[in-house]
């Protein structure tokens, strides 16, 4: 599974899952920042 964060100041964003979501157990295999927009790319692995 790959996610990616956008920072924002204010404001909402759209949720990962809709609610209610079981809980999983995920493992960080990689993550990269993109400096000119702040983003975050974070890969899991599902345990």
């Amino acid at each position: 599974m790959e996610v990616a964060l956008v920072p924002i100041l204010l404001g909402g964003g759209i949720p990962l899952v809709p609610a209610p979501a079981s809980r999983t157990r995920l493992i960080l295999d990689d993550q990269r920042h993109y400096p000119k927009s702040g983003i975050m790319l974070l890969e899991h692995a599902v345990a």
